[in-house]
């Protein structure tokens, strides 16, 4: 299942068609028996998150692949997601507030964004890397780890002091609490719609 959360009813046309040529090469390859698109619309994203994780459960979707209406995939995204067979794995890509290529993976035994990876030492990988954390802007997770907690999966906490955590980040937590492993694959590396679309190099 492709799910791609919509807050204004619109994905961006460079998202939309990097998704349908990721899902083209992937079944070129022969990695997909099918494909199920979702577009949840008008919801807040921790909410979104949660429909998809229950539409992939209900769908007996083996994968559930988010991808935000700003990320742009790499025609190989899907391709090399599904090889790696791992619980989640993540593409990456750096973050819209970055001007120095600092990304959305933070580095496992790291301590908050102080140890978020920038976009050049993802790059220099040469094979999945276990993480600590990671936005999922571009994210496959197989749907069995959604089965192993309750809904809500995903929930954003808005702590008093005015600090937040998100719900993709209090995700990975739950994942890394319960022995699920969170990954990102070097090979997948995603532009960022901003102002203009930031490219992962």
């Amino acid at each position: 299942m492709v799910c791609i959360p919509q807050f204004d009813h619109t994905v961006k046309g460079a998202c939309a068609e990097s998704v349908g040529n990721a899902i083209d090469h992937a079944e070129s390859a022969g990695l997909l028996d099918a494909v199920v698109h979702r577009y949840p619309r008008g919801y807040g994203i921790a909410r979104a998150r949660n429909y998809m994780a229950q539409w992939a459960i209900e769908g007996g979707c083996d994968h559930v692949l988010m991808v935000d209406s700003d990320i742009v995939l790499p025609e190989t995204a899907i391709s090399n997601l599904l090889s790696d067979d791992l619980e989640v794995v993540l593409g990456y890509y750096v973050r819209g507030s970055s001007d120095d290529g600092t990304t959305n993976v933070v580095k496992l035994g790291s301590n908050g964004y102080a140890g978020t990876y920038k976009a050049h030492e993802v790059a220099a990988m040469s094979a999945p890397v276990r993480v600590k954390a990671g936005g999922f802007g571009c994210a496959m997770v197989n749907v069995d780890v959604f089965r192993r907690f309750q809904r809500p999966w995903f929930v954003y906490h808005d702590f008093q002091d005015g600090s937040g955590l998100s719900e993709d980040y209090d995700f990975c937590n739950k994942c890394r609490n319960s022995g699920v492993g969170v990954w990102v694959d070097p090979r997948v590396g995603c532009g960022h719609i901003h102002d203009r679309v930031l490219e992962a190099r």
